[in-house]
């Protein structure tokens, strides 16, 4: 293997399928590894690839430094993930990783590569809100996980009681909502596919008309809401990937008829 391939091993967490098969790339949300949506290839079965983007100070690229901006992570990204062909191919983002997909598929077309056959964007905000949101990067680490914690209710409580392990935590999360936190949404033309969005119920980070606004970001968008807060989408996992099945067949990417093996996400 040569170095370019242990690059692209190291910024994408791959499940591979038949040598051209259509590809998913999933992003995932702030804090998170690329392991955190291998089941989904079990679920999803072996018809597409399932690429997990690893972001910057974490698990193989924990000596990496972390991201300034949106516009970095995105110019890095569009290098490690090359699009020339014809292949069908989607992005998924939860959340922040919504944020970065989004503007990824935008990188993308200023580079003339052909557009996704979808983009589903999943417990997110239509771009234009993304940053509408109290600043809390800057705060000190014990305001900062208080915030978090409130704002998410992501953190469990074995990791409180592990000092190293949660400053490990909270500057990962501290980068990440920094992106967020420094977005600028330049307007530009609706991409060329349709928008999926996907949102919990019991998200207060997202209203029903910040999820509407992503119709005026490609050809067309439907919202879909699950039981669930911010996380819905592990929450309810099962239904999520039940709904995703029949649009990744529509995209190319599944075969229809084929059954997954095992059921849903573990």
């Amino acid at each position: 293997m040569n170095s370019r391939e242990d690059a692209e091993r190291a910024w994408l967490e791959t499940i591979p399928a038949r040598a051209g098969a259509p590809a998913l790339y999933i992003f995932p949300h702030a804090g998170a590894g690329a392991g955190s949506y291998l089941s989904w290839a079990r679920a999803l079965g072996p018809s597409c690839a399932l690429h997990a983007v690893r972001y910057p100070g974490r698990e193989r690229l924990v000596r990496e430094p972390f991201w300034p901006s949106v516009d970095c992570a995105v110019a890095s990204l569009a290098e490690r993930i090359p699009r020339g062909s014809s292949t069908p191919y989607v992005l998924f983002g939860h959340s922040l990783g919504a944020l970065l997909a989004f503007e990824l598929a935008r990188e993308l077309r200023r580079r003339g590569s052909p557009p996704p056959a979808l983009l589903i964007v999943s417990g997110s905000r239509a771009p234009e809100f993304a940053a509408r949101i109290p600043p809390v990067s800057g705060l000190s680490d014990e305001d900062f996980v208080a915030a978090v914690s409130q704002r998410y209710a992501l953190l469990p409580r074995e990791l409180l009681r592990d000092a190293a392990a949660l400053k490990y935590y909270t500057d990962l999360m501290r980068a990440d909502i920094r992106l967020v936190e420094r977005y600028a949404y330049r307007s530009s033309k609706p991409l060329a596919c349709d928008v999926e969005v996907l949102c919990g119920r019991s998200d207060p980070l997202v209203t029903e008309e910040m999820a509407q606004a992503w119709s005026g970001h490609g050809r067309r968008a439907r919202v879909s809401w699950y039981e669930g807060d911010h996380f819905f989408i592990h929450q309810s996992k099962n239904e999520v990937i039940d709904h995703l099945r029949p649009l990744l067949v529509s995209a190319g990417l599944l075969e229809p008829g084929v059954v997954n093996v095992g059921g849903g996400v573990s």
